[in-house]
């Protein structure tokens, strides 16, 4: 039998998401003000065609934001996967 959450548990859990969905929008952040500096730094300033190659320099060169733009992602998916689940479990009847 499932376990069933209690309201403060269910609380708690969507405060949580609402901490990961702010570090999410955070990161967001962070890589666009990665690539604006990318951009000032190489005096690049017109659009870069996906796949070309300086598109690539500008993945390289912004790859540590993106990454933690991805993990902030996925912690923020699987708060709001374990907050379906607890009101799921907690509206049991």
């Amino acid at each position: 039998m499932a376990q069933t959450k209690t309201l403060e548990e269910i609380g708690l859990i969507a405060v949580e998401l609402h901490q990961c969905t702010k570090r999410r929008k955070e990161a967001s952040d962070n890589l666009k003000a990665a690539y604006v500096r990318w951009a000032h730094g190489t005096g690049t300033f017109h659009r870069i065609e996906r796949d070309s190659d300086e598109w690539d320099r500008m993945m390289v060169a912004t790859d540590p934001e993106y990454q933690l733009q991805e993990a902030a992602k996925r912690k923020e998916r699987n708060a709001l996967r374990r907050l379906h689940s607890a009101i799921a479990r907690g509206v049991q009847l």
